[in-house]
């Protein structure tokens, strides 16, 4: 789960002359052989694993895809950090792995990540109220005398021309869908009912597949952080809302086989382990700092979550515009390399946890 990173991921596979892409790495770097298997007559295909299969379901009629774990398995020209977390999972255990990818990109977990029982709050900062779970638009007045006014006279309606204007809170799902298209925590409920869609009907998404078989859910993997980054408060609010989000998943999930369910995310990385102030061209800048230190810190004071979740650090995984196919900050340059060693990390720790294992010797800034 996450953003776009995360659900449709941007490591540029090809071609095998630009630095920094998947075939560049594999036949000019000599790194990842395993993806490549020989096809006897000289060449090469991409090795395609059976006992780990890719679903990805995003909620969208037509944007659904399903295979076995591969290279361009959803026939798109990237990849994402599911490639190696499935060789690293596949390879450590014997029961065949089903990996679910939800969502789309462009989400904030202080907008529409935002899960059940979250409650509005006005910004210390400004004058901006933000919604609560249920609730929109993403930012509004805050609720003042003024503001309820503004409210029963421009909000109360439904039309084109005041739907995305409106100054103030819409109090309830089914008038924020009707005037406004969207509310708080609505890709959360999106990506619950795009796995339960699966979950509920597995027979039909896993070839092979018997009920009487059954299954459980191992854990959840996340990635997600620069929307929030664009908005101080998301920013400012964002470790209260990721613990909000891990236990709202929990919570959702909980009727499902599977004890203890594990939850292993990313950190941002944009800009790798330079700030802003050392390197102007692409460092982090402050709003990224806050969303990392709250991502790496999610686990601290929090006895719920130990030994259930864990954060990796992402940033040595950044590479330059310089190395890479493109320049695209948000999206890590199209760098192959990055999402293979962020999915491989992530693959690493979620298996640590699972296994109650210590082999993973996670990567760190110098000055980390």
């Amino acid at each position: 789960m996450g953003q776009s990173n995360m659900n449709g991921g941007f490591g540029q596979i090809a071609p095998e002359s630009k630095p920094g892409t998947l075939l560049n790495l594999i036949l000019q770097n000599h790194k990842y052989p395993h993806l490549l298997q020989s096809d006897g007559k000289g060449g090469h295909s991409w090795t395609i694993r059976d006992d780990v299969r890719v679903i990805s379901r995003n909620g969208s009629k037509g944007d659904e895809s399903s295979s076995g774990l591969g290279v361009g398995w959803n026939k798109k020209k990237f990849i994402g950090p599911e490639v190696q977390f499935g060789h690293v999972v596949g390879n450590k255990l014997e029961e065949p792995v089903l990996i679910l990818k939800v969502g789309v990109g462009n989400r904030a977990l202080g907008w529409d990540f935002l899960p059940p029982k979250s409650k509005r709050y006005k910004s210390k900062d400004t004058s901006l109220s933000y919604p609560g779970y249920g609730e929109c638009p993403e930012s509004s007045l805050f609720n003042s005398t003024k503001a309820k006014k503004k409210r029963k006279r421009e909000c109360g309606m439904c039309n084109d021309n005041n739907k995305k204007k409106c100054p103030v809170w819409w109090p309830d799902k089914k008038r924020c869908l009707k005037c406004f298209g969207w509310y708080a925590g609505k890709q959360f409920d999106t990506d619950f009912e795009s796995a339960k869609e699966v979950l509920d009907n597995l027979s039909k998404y896993y070839p092979g597949y018997q009920e009487e078989q059954g299954f459980e859910i191992a854990g959840f993997v996340f990635w997600q952080g620069f929307r929030d980054s664009l908005t101080k408060a998301h920013a400012m609010r964002y470790e209260r809302n990721l613990e909000r989000y891990i236990t709202g998943v929990w919570r959702q999930y909980s009727s499902y086989p599977g004890k203890n369910k594990k939850f292993v995310l990313a950190s941002i990385a944009f800009g790798g382990c330079q700030s802003r102030e050392e390197n102007e061209r692409q460092g982090y800048g402050a709003n990224d700092k806050i969303i990392y230190e709250s991502q790496r810190s999610i686990t601290r004071n929090r006895p719920k979550f130990q030994n259930r979740v864990r954060t990796i650090d992402a940033r040595p995984f950044w590479r330059d515009y310089t190395v890479s196919p493109v320049k695209n900050r948000a999206h890590y340059n199209h760098n192959a390399e990055t999402y293979m060693e962020v999915g491989n990390a992530l693959g690493h720790a979620m298996i640590d946890l699972m296994l109650n294992t210590t082999d993973f010797v996670e990567n760190h800034c110098a000055s980390a």
